[in-house]
């Protein structure tokens, strides 16, 4: 699927520029926005929450929708595929945020950094040399 765009009576693709403005992250926007308005306007149930970051997205639905929704979602478009992460512990790091759900369902956020990894270190010598 192309996806274009008219701005003052002329089509533009993605890779155009608008008075010396790349269009390609604005079309990339307009086009997910379009297609997120499509996923939520064909599921069949309630969405609760929806935000956008990028190409970080956080949905709320209840626990028993969540295969149906991956799926539906994947259906949409053949070059769009999301994949998911559920909560742990009522708890789910996204960006450099952890949302919190608590017995209500009352949503808190928090600060999250990533835990240290501690892989092999590579040491890097600079060579000396003499004459």
């Amino acid at each position: 699927m192309d996806f274009f765009f008219y701005f003052k009576k002329r089509a533009h693709g993605p890779k155009a520029k608008i008075n010396g403005i790349p269009s390609e992250p604005h079309c990339s926007n307009l086009f997910m926005r379009l297609f997120e308005d499509t996923a939520q306007d064909t599921f069949p149930s309630e969405i609760s929450l929806w935000k956008r970051y990028v190409d970080d997205t956080v949905v709320g639905l209840m626990d028993a929708l969540l295969e149906d929704f991956t799926n539906h979602i994947n259906s949409i478009h053949p070059a769009i595929k999301f994949t998911r992460e559920e909560e742990t512990e009522k708890s789910l790091a996204v960006l450099d945020a952890k949302i919190t759900r608590d017995d209500l369902g009352q949503l808190s956020f928090s600060v999250y950094r990533k835990p240290p990894t501690h892989g092999p270190v590579l040491a890097i010598h600079q060579p000396t040399i003499t004459t």
